[in-house]
């Protein structure tokens, strides 16, 4: 890719919208794991605070930190793996269905554009897109009906 510098080529795969969404899936997930933990590591301390009402809070955050990291961390890295693969699998298998309701749309507009008002786009689904596509398609055989009178 000549001409592009390397700030250029690491934002393209980004401009596309299955990478986005993808990419928005494994955020939520780390997000959330990572909340998971810090929940956790409150909940311990406070359940530590009020077992032993004499300690320290400062001695109990280090001693939480210090008998505690050998055992959080590669919890951490065993939850976090699986859960990243299935976001990401997640994220590809609903982009990929969007994607292509995407593209049928996309084809049925540039045939619109040729002046082919006869295709129609099926989309069976009850959401935005199948709403849009219901009106869309009522657009072209209304433009067919004009067009053909």
């Amino acid at each position: 890719m000549a001409g592009v510098d390397w700030k250029e080529w690491l934002i393209i795969p980004v401009r596309r919208l299955k990478w986005r969404l993808i990419l928005s899936f494994v955020l939520v997930t780390l997000a959330s794991m990572m909340m998971t933990a810090w929940w956790s590591f409150i909940g311990l301390r406070l359940y530590l605070t009020h077992s032993q009402p004499e300690a320290n809070p400062g001695e109990i955050r280090g001693e939480l930190l210090t008998n505690l990291s050998p055992v959080i961390f590669p919890g951490l890295l065993i939850f976090l793996i699986p859960a990243l693969l299935v976001s990401i699998l997640f994220g590809f298998v609903t982009t990929s269905w969007l994607e292509n309701r995407l593209t049928k749309l996309n084809s049925a507009i540039n045939a619109w554009g040729d002046g082919n008002f006869a295709v129609r786009i099926r989309d069976d689904a009850e959401d935005e897109v199948a709403h849009l596509s219901r009106q869309l398609n009522q657009m072209a055989a209304e433009l067919e009906t004009t067009l053909h009178t």
